[in-house]
């Protein structure tokens, strides 16, 4: 149910103590002083009543036409004028009891640090792509909570975010068609390098620790009956001529992990 609500007048002029005189203005009687208002209230779509003031016409007869044109538009229509994309991303929150505790919690999280501080200002008859396009490559330029740039994989998912709330408002007649939908993300560089596989790491792409090899004493050499004067040298802890990964060297004589004297 809608009331008529009042129309006044009002001025931005001040008092001795920097007041504002609001109506109570001397002047306001003088022709130009002050601008037009009007304050009325209706039901808005979840079935609360709801109160409006807008302002800033320039006649009496500019506000009445005003408040007559916003008490006839439908519900949905009231509220996407006057709800903003705060209230509604908090709307659309309260709503979702159907969810799992991690799905709550980034939902809340990419309401909360991202998107109100962003779009939380506009009214949700101002969303369009453009804009959003244009807030997303603001949010892209910033960095995220540990410093660094916005990866792609979390500008995804606020775009997620904002794309299911506003699919609730197409579904409820506030929004003709979700303005979130076709928005592309542009992939960022990945800022924290990564280390590839190389012959001197281990499956996982960890550093293979250092070893340590022993020498061992000198051993004969099958084929030949004279002996030979090959020195083995093995890994600590490891079976000897152990060939591990990583970077090897000789507890005992600091050499290479082999030498050998071919028998004459």
């Amino acid at each position: 149910m809608a009331t008529s609500g009042v129309i006044f007048k009002r001025c931005g002029c001040r008092d001795d103590q920097r007041r504002r005189l609001e109506q109570s203005c001397p002047r306001l009687g003088e022709r130009g002083h002050g601008t037009w208002y009007f304050h009325c209230s209706a039901t808005n779509l979840i079935g609360r009543k709801e109160r409006v003031r807008r302002g800033g016409y320039p006649s009496q007869a500019a506000a009445r036409h005003a408040r007559d044109e916003w008490l006839t538009t439908t519900e949905a229509d009231r509220t996407a004028q006057g709800w903003t994309v705060e209230r509604w991303l908090r709307h659309w929150l309260d709503n979702r009891t159907k969810i799992r505790p991690t799905t709550r919690f980034h939902y809340t999280r990419n309401v909360d640090t991202v998107l109100i501080p962003h779009l939380g200002r506009y009214r949700l008859a101002d969303l369009d792509a453009p804009l959003i396009r244009t807030v997303f490559a603001q949010i892209a330029a910033t960095r995220n909570t540990k410093g660094r740039p916005q990866s792609a994989s979390a500008m995804n998912h606020l775009r997620t975010t904002l794309r299911a709330a506003l699919n609730l408002a197409v579904k409820e007649g506030v929004l003709d068609c979700n303005p979130a939908r076709h928005i592309e993300i542009v992939a960022t560089s990945n800022p924290t390098p990564r280390c590839g596989p190389t012959p001197a790491s281990h499956p996982g792409n960890r550093p293979a620790p250092a070893r340590r090899w022993r020498c061992g004493p000198p051993t004969s050499s099958p084929s030949s009956s004279a002996p030979s004067t090959t020195t083995r040298c093995s890994p600590s802890g490891g079976s000897p001529g152990y060939a591990g990964y990583g970077a090897v060297s000789c507890a005992g004589c600091d050499g290479p992990t082999s030498t050998s004297t071919a028998a004459p």
